[in-house]
This record gives structure tokens, C-alpha cells and sequence, in this order.
């Protein structure tokens, strides 16, 4: 069913799987919310992520000029109806709106530096686009990607191009900010800054909270921390949501933009997204060992006082 909001009509939720998603929290929610859903994984052929942007740019092709939102398959949840998706999405005034995050994610490490300084300073700490979640006009987001895949030289005609193209969101992040360089206006894409609309943990997990002084400072000690659990092979799945929780009435809260988005996306949780929600819900945080919460807390305190000089010295 397509429905007609304002004079403008919405007719799905897009993801990708390979997977049986039938009780994913994702459907779970759309059917909750009376939302039509759609798969456009047919088959378990998936040889990167960059295929996503192949199958989305195929199947929109040929739709009629109405609002999709695109979003990932397994942590990704739905909490509010289509019309005030709808409504929060118009009040942007732009013809497509991602997601935003405070991690920059960019899988292309020639370029890396380059469009990290070329990247709009934002408003706060969620600078960067995320593409877990993002809503526009159907035919303005087929548009973006075809000039995404000009700028890059991808032929959007066959699979082959694609095979290299390990991230959706490089692409997708990397266009965003060529368009915006280039001055044209012909496709307004905004990113969420205040997370009105689309909630994302991306950049903001740690096991210890301490004070965020900068979006720099926190992207810094974001990958510091990651980088030293990593070499510790301290598991980085008990690592805690900052600014995101839910008030005792189940509604999402974003406590940091004092906003209340509509969907929640925390990125790279997989099969623990239910528990991180669970434990959102709950306001408890997971009990560490003495052993964990010393090397965490150690590990955590170098990667901020690193993170500091790294944001006063650092050219970015």
C-alpha cells in the first residue's frame, strides 16, 4: 500500500540480506509500525558491500519519484509511525538526508587525509555521514549515486565494477562531500546532525566515559581506544552507547542534541543488537572482571590523554 502524506508519497523501507531476516528487529518494527519493507537481496551472492549500492541503483531506476528509506538489515530498529517519519524528513528541506556519525569512516586510505580536512565541519560531534540509515526522494538518491558513479569512473552497467568496492558508505561519503565542493545544488543531501530522525552509535562507544572536548578530540580517541583494545585482543562488543537511552516510557533519547529520532542504527552490533537495546532500556551497564575493567580503564585513559595532543597538534 502506498500511502499519501502531505501530498507525498512513501512507500517502503529498502535493506539488504542474504540472510533470513523474518525476525530480525528491523521487520519486527515495520510491521509493528505498518510499514512495507523490502529485501533486495535475492540470492546469497554478496561479494561486497559496495553491491548494495548496484542493487539499490537498479531498482530505482524505474520507481516512481516517491520517499524511501534505506537502512541495514540486522541493527537497525524502527520506532516511530510513517507519518512522522515523513514529517521530520520534509522539515529538512533537502532531497535526501543521511544519517550522521561521529566516526569517519572512509575505506580508502590514498584519500583518507584529503577528504577528512575537505569534510563540513558540522555542528557537533556527528560531522560524518553513516549509511545505515538515510531517506529521500527516490529518483534524487538514484541521481546521487549516478554522479557518484561518474566521479569515480564506475560503470553502473555491469557487477564487475562493483567488486572492488568494498564500502557503500565511502562512496556514498566521498560524493557527498565532491558534490558539496563542486556548488551543485541540482540533489540537497544533508546529514543529520542532531540526530532528529536517525539515531547512530557510530564514534560514540567506549568502555569508560570521559568528557568529549571536541568532534576532533572524540574521533581521535574513538580510533585510539579501538586501536589499543585491538592489540590487547580485549573484546570490543562490551563497550558502552554513549548519549543514547531510552525514558521509561520506551521513548528514544538522544541526551547529548536533546532530540527524540525515530530509528536507531548501532553499527557494527550484529548479533548483539538486541542485547546492546536491551541494555538501553535497562540503564544498566555490562559488569566487567577486575582484570577488564583495569586493563579497559588503563587502555581508555592513554587513548584520551593521546587523543588531547592529537587534537591540538594535529593538522585536521
Amino acid at each position: 500500500m502506498i500511502s499519501i502524506i502531505h501530498g507525498v508519497r512513501f512507500m517502503k523501507i529498502i535493506t539488504f540480506s542474504t540472510r533470513d531476516e523474518i525476525d530480525s528487529p528491523l521487520v519486527k518494527s515495520c510491521q509493528r509500525e505498518n510499514l512495507k519493507y523490502i529485501n533486495l537481496c535475492r540470492s546469497d551472492y554478496w561479494p561486497s558491500n559496495g553491491f548494495k549500492l548496484y542493487l539499490l541503483f537498479n531498482y530505482l531506476r524505474d520507481l516512481p519519484n516517491e520517499i524511501v528509506c534505506i537502512t541495514d538489515a540486522f541493527d537497525v530498529e524502527i520506532y516511530d509511525s510513517e507519518e512522522v517519519i515523513i514529517k521530520k524528513f520534509l522539515e529538512q528541506h533537502c532531497d535526501i538526508l543521511f544519517s550522521a556519525e561521529a566516526n569517519f569512516y572512509f575505506k580508502n586510505k590514498a584519500l583518507k587525509a584529503t577528504y577528512l580536512q575537505k569534510y563540513p565541519p558540522g555542528i557537533n560531534h556527528y560531522r560524518f555521514l553513516n549509511s545505515g540509515t538515510y531517506i529521500g526522494y527516490s529518483q534524487s538518491i538514484y541521481n546521487f549515486l549516478l554522479a557518484g558513479f561518474k566521479l569515480n569512473k564506475i560503470s553502473h552497467t555491469t557487477i564487475d565494477s562493483f567488486l572492488a568496492l568494498r564500502s557503500d558508505q565511502y562512496l556514498l561519503s566521498k560524493t557527498f562531500v565532491d558534490l558539496l565542493e563542486s556548488g551543485n545544488h541540482d540533489i540537497i543531501s544533508k546529514l543529520d546532525y542532531k540526530q532528529e530522525l536517525f539515531a547512530c552509535s557510530g564514534g560514540r562507544t567506549t568502555f569508560w566515559n570521559f568528557p568529549t572536548i571536541s568532534s576532533k578530540q572524540n574521533l581521535y580517541y574513538y580510533r585510539a581506544e579501538h586501536k589499543l583494545l585491538k592489540k590487547m585482543n580485549i573484546a570490543g562488543g562490551e563497550r558502552k552507547i554513549r548519549d543514547l537511552k531510552f525514558d521509561p516510557s520506551g521513548q528514544l533519547i538522544n541526551v547529548y542534541t536533546q532530540t527524540r529520532p525515530s530509528l536507531i542504527h548501532l553499527p557494527g552490533t550484529g548479533e548483539l543488537f538486541e542485547k546492546k537495546i536491551k541494555i538501553l532500556k535497562s540503564s544498566k551497564s555490562n559488569s566487567l572482571s577486575v582484570r577488564t575493567a583495569f586493563l579497559t580503564f588503563f587502555i581508555c585513559s592513554l587513548a584520551y590523554v593521546t587523543s588531547i595532543f592529537k587534537s591540538i597538534f594535529s593538522p585536521y
